[in-house]
């Protein structure tokens, strides 16, 4: 699921960020800009499957707190990493792993914390509208 990507820098809030601060969806290109990140297609499939699970376990652990799944993206980029290590690199397969190693673990974990906010809002956007 790809959602529009706004790829104006915007004042940095975690250490992970980079120097310009941009969006976790983006990356400095060297130029004072962000842009958006781009995964070869293979990899950007695996990274989204991890990530539509990591926002389905969320979203189920809230409800199982009797709580309702609502408002920002409570992940962080920080477990998007940890993530990448974690399950999207062990389950990778040989064609996926030839194309993660063409890219930089760090846009890696920006694209699948982009994505699991995604999947996020999608998910209670489905609930409300069963509501």
């Amino acid at each position: 699921m790809e959602t529009p990507v706004d790829a104006a820098p915007r004042p940095s809030r975690s250490s992970g960020s980079s120097e310009i601060g941009c969006d976790p969806r983006a990356i400095p290109d060297g130029n004072g800009r962000c842009v958006p990140i781009q995964l070869p297609p293979l990899l950007s499939r695996c990274a989204d499957d991890v990530a539509q699970r990591w926002a389905s376990a969320i979203r189920l652990r809230t409800l199982g707190e009797k709580r309702r799944p609502e408002g920002g993206w409570p992940g962080t980029l920080s477990e998007a990493r940890f993530l990448v290590d974690e399950q999207l690199l062990p389950g990778l397969g040989v064609e996926c792993l030839a194309e993660f190693v063409l890219v930089d673990r760090e846009n890696v974990a920006r694209f699948l914390y982009r994505s699991a906010r995604a999947w996020w809002t999608q998910l209670n956007r489905d609930v409300r509208e069963v509501e």
